[in-house]
Formats: structure tokens, sequence, C-alpha cells
């Protein structure tokens, strides 16, 4: 009968369950970076524990060979104990088990999967970009200020699973079977049929 097997959230654990926060509780590199294409301005803001990175960007859209617009973003990087996330680093070595905190400078380097919470919002509002960044660079206007002159006055993050891959050092296609990104750990192996 149908009604006797379990359904998959009973099988297999959801992956954006019993989360560990993995935000490093600085990023330097950020906080003194005055490249907009690259992330700047931004901080690390804790509270209980659970780190969050808010930084003003832009991304880089290679269809068009240009930068978009620029974005407020929010992120916090995870852990999940019922799921292994693999991380590389520029030469391919396997870091994973050395990985115990990431902040978004480290992200540049990497490659491979973390699960993440984004929020991220186009601002409207850049008639007075420079003037208000001056403000920001000389300590006048801070990051909360920035925000509420932006008309951002809540967070609603979205839960994603970030799997990066860059340019430089890529893993080809044909290498990526020696390159798992993810898999299960749960230790029921009734529950699974391999990782």
């Amino acid at each position: 009968m149908v009604s006797d097997y379990n359904t998959f959230e009973d099988v297999i654990p959801g992956v954006f369950d019993n989360l560990d926060n993995i935000t490093a509780s600085s990023d330097t590199a950020l906080a003194n970076s005055d490249n907009v294409n690259n992330g700047m301005y931004g901080e690390v803001v804790s509270g209980n524990g659970d780190n969050m990175i808010i930084m003003v960007d832009r991304v880089y859209n290679p269809q068009s060979g240009s930068y978009g617009d620029y974005n407020t973003v929010a992120v916090k990087y995870y852990n999940n104990p019922n799921y292994k996330f693999y991380k590389y680093n520029n030469y391919g070595t396997d870091i994973t088990n050395s990985v115990t905190s990431l902040n978004y400078t480290n992200t540049k380097t990497m490659r491979g999967a973390t699960i993440v919470k984004f929020f991220v919002k186009k601002l409207d509002k850049i008639s007075a970009w420079e003037s208000v960044m001056a403000q920001y660079v000389s300590g006048y206007m801070t990051l909360d200020k920035w925000l509420s002159k932006n008309q951002i006055s809540s967070i609603s993050f979205s839960n994603y699973i970030m799997m990066l891959n860059p340019d430089t050092n890529h893993i080809p296609n044909e290498n990526a079977v020696n390159y798992p990104y993810f898999e299960t750990v749960v230790n029921d192996s009734n529950a699974l049929f391999g990782g």
C-alpha cells in the first residue's frame, strides 16, 4: 500500500533543518574594500552566536559583459550535521574538514557547496551614491543609517545551496565526478541506498 511508505522528508532529513551557523565573526578584506563590484562596506553583525554579513554589492553578468544594479546583500553560511558539503581550494585540494567558518572573502577562492541564507534587495535610491558612500567611509554614516536611508528596515532570508566553481582554476566538466559537492551522511542504512 502506498500509505505505508514514508514521505521524502521522513527518510532524508531536510537540508535546511538543524543548521549550524558557520559565518565568521570578521571579514577584514570586505570591511576595507572600496570596489563595489567585489562587495564593499561590509560588516559582520553578531547576535546570539548567529553571525550575519551585510554589504553593498553588484553582480557581474557574463552575458552582457557588465555589472548589474547595486544591491544590499545579507548572507549567513551554515553546515548541517546530516550532510557533507565539500569545499576545495584553488588547486582542487579537498579542504572540507579544515573549514570551520566562512566569510564572504573566503568564498571568492573556494570551489564546492555551502548552505546559505541570502537576502538581496536592489537599491533604487542611488542618485547620491558617491556622497553617501563618502559619508560612510568618513565614519559619519553608519551602516544602519545607510540602510535606513535606502528604506531597508527588515531582512527576510531565502534558503539556498551555494555551489561555486569560479573561472580561475575552474574544475572542468570532465573532472566533475572527482569533486563531489555534497552528500548525505545519515547513519540509518535502512533509510538510504547510498550517499
